[in-house]
């Protein structure tokens, strides 16, 4: 019932909002249109404290009226009852045996089981919703790729997973400079046999220089970088290049189905001279350097998506199973995201504001968890409520 009340609130506010748009498409950035909902500043529920702490959340999920995260820092999964906050049940832990992970990723929801992925042992286990272990399966790296990353789990349990591309000699660079590799999708079953190549999409820029005899290192990401993301949702994927407007829909089996984007195109921003010395405080002494001796050049444009503020908040975030994340860009002269919010067949469900720097998490269309720092720098995971707005105008977030 929460999704469809969600659904019911933005049908109404977007119909309305698409309206006065079309005939004002020409607007200037400062006067866009205003979100339908926002993140309500004060939490229902806040999880990490003294005597149970978060240090490094790498994912969460609503599963009915628990809210299940997954913690890097004590290879554990965490679930709690999302009405109270009171922790229910923890599992995992460091090592190799059953259940356990020396690397631990985000929790994901398909065929009615939990999969948690472990890039160091290349190894996707699957749980119960309760937290009951039910096995594992190794994803090996098919000839030549080095390795294997779980980017999905397909609503019947087949993997969606990266392969990286080895390092070839012969292309290594020979100067500074900005670039993107290719990477590869790939499908692979339940039992973690490959099944098929996908394609290849781009990866996310980054900045690397000639190191050592014939080799190179990576220094970080560029201001305002061209960032990808790729995600599984029900039984289809998506691929997000951030100087696209569109993010690219493909079937589980790599068929393409067409493009998710805004129903209203928003003008291209110009990146500033002020843009560019608050980017410079923002990227590593490395990057910041190579911007001063004049090795990477500043795009004209800010990218679609992403963020570049203090933190790294992902540009896509499957945050339900039925719930596609879209994060706007900013983070430059903003204090907090917009996010675009689609559902699996591609309608856009409205747009989704927070007054603070927080990463969203889980949603259930009704409410949100997300991940905020606090004036103190100090992790925890909050559940909010997210209230429609009135329909109006404000200042671009941007």
């Amino acid at each position: 019932m929460t999704h469809l009340r969600f659904l019911a609130i933005f049908s109404v506010s977007f119909s309305l909002i698409s309206a006065v748009a079309c005939s004002e498409q020409t607007a200037l950035v400062t006067d866009r249109l205003a979100p339908h909902a926002v993140l309500d500043s004060v939490p229902l529920v806040v999880l990490g404290s003294e005597t149970d702490p978060i240090h490094n959340v790498a994912g969460a999920l609503f599963i009915g009226d628990t809210l299940v995260l997954t913690d890097r820092s004590t290879f554990t999964l965490r679930f709690y009852d999302r009405a109270s906050g009171h922790r229910l049940r923890v599992v995992g832990g460091q090592g190799e045996g059953p259940g356990e992970f020396l690397s631990i990723g985000r929790p994901q929801r398909a065929a009615g089981r939990l999969y948690v992925w472990d890039s160091r042992l290349v190894r996707l286990t699957t749980f119960t919703f309760d937290g009951d272990l039910q096995g594992s399966v190794r994803i090996v790296p098919i000839e030549p790729y080095p390795a294997a990353n779980v980017v999905g789990v397909f609503e019947d349990g087949s993997s969606l997973v990266a392969l990286t591309e080895p390092f070839d000699v012969a292309s290594r660079v020979l100067e500074p400079t900005i670039q993107r590799r290719l990477g590869v999708l790939a499908r692979y079953d339940t039992e973690g046999r490959f099944v098929d190549s996908l394609g290849t999409y781009r990866l996310s820029e980054r900045y690397v220089e000639p190191y050592g005899h014939g080799g190179e290192r990576g220094g970080g990401l560029p201001m305002f970088g061209r960032r990808s993301a790729v995600g599984a949702m029900a039984e289809q994927y998506y691929v997000l290049d951030n100087i696209e407007s569109g993010i690219e829909v493909f079937s589980a089996s790599g068929m393409h189905m067409g493009a998710l984007g805004p129903n209203v195109a928003l003008p291209k921003v110009n990146v500033t001279n002020a843009d560019l010395e608050q980017g410079k405080l923002r990227v590593s002494a490395v990057v910041r350097s190579a911007y001063d001796a004049g090795y990477i050049r500043t795009p004209q444009y800010f990218p679609w998506y992403g963020w570049s503020g203090r933190r790294f908040l992902s540009p896509m975030t499957v945050a339900a199973a039925n719930e596609l994340w879209i994060l706007n860009y900013g983070g430059v002269r903003s204090s907090g995201p917009v996010w675009s919010v689609y559902s699996p067949d591609g309608m856009e469900l409205g747009l989704v504001a927070s007054p603070d720097e927080v990463r969203i998490l889980a949603s259930d269309g009704r409410f949100a968890a997300v991940l905020n720092w606090g004036e103190f720098d100090v992790e925890r995971v909050e559940v909010r409520e997210i209230v429609q707005q009135n329909v109006g105008r404000v200042r671009d977030v941007r």
